[in-house]
């Protein structure tokens, strides 16, 4: 809505050079009739989702990866994703990136790095057993928790 100089309302306008004419006619002040609309753009973005829970795969552990073009590799985890629940695993999905030079002099070149794996298509792997097992947890005596291969029974770190 237009409001003019006494704050009556002058009218309203949707599409055209509103500017001009705003200019041409000496209206004031422009007013929205809906003030808790927020026509703030872009929308924020949706919170992310909280980890997994049963985030079995840690930093240090041994995964074998069980599907993809990777299928039984085995690797160490370098690094976890928890909001994504990825996992980066060493020469496991390795991808080729181009680099440009960034200083004077300096040739550009290709590094091959990890990208991170689905932690659903990873399985923890025992390297004294050579086999890949689901997770359980074990409570001790003394009530601290810790995981065992499901297949082997092998107490994990």
């Amino acid at each position: 809505m237009i409001l003019g100089t006494d704050n009556n309302p002058k009218g309203t306008r949707v599409f055209g050079p509103v500017a001009r004419e705003l200019r041409e006619r000496n209206f004031t002040k422009i007013v929205s009739l809906a003030p808790e609309v927020d026509l703030r753009w872009p929308l924020q973005p949706p919170r992310p989702s909280p980890p997994c829970a049963s985030n079995a795969h840690q930093k240090g552990d041994t995964v074998q990866v069980i599907t993809g073009r990777d299928k039984g590799k085995t690797g160490e985890v370098l690094r976890t994703l928890p909001y994504e629940n990825k996992v980066l695993v060493q020469g496991i999905n390795l991808r080729t990136r181009h680099v440009k030079p960034t200083q004077e002099g300096e040739t550009g070149r290709i590094v091959t790095e990890e990208a991170a794996v689905h932690a659903s298509n990873v399985m923890l792997y025992s390297t004294s057993q050579k086999t890949a097992s689901r997770v359980g947890i074990v409570v001790d005596k003394d009530g601290t928790k810790s995981g065992n291969s499901r297949k082997t029974g092998e107490i994990l770190d």
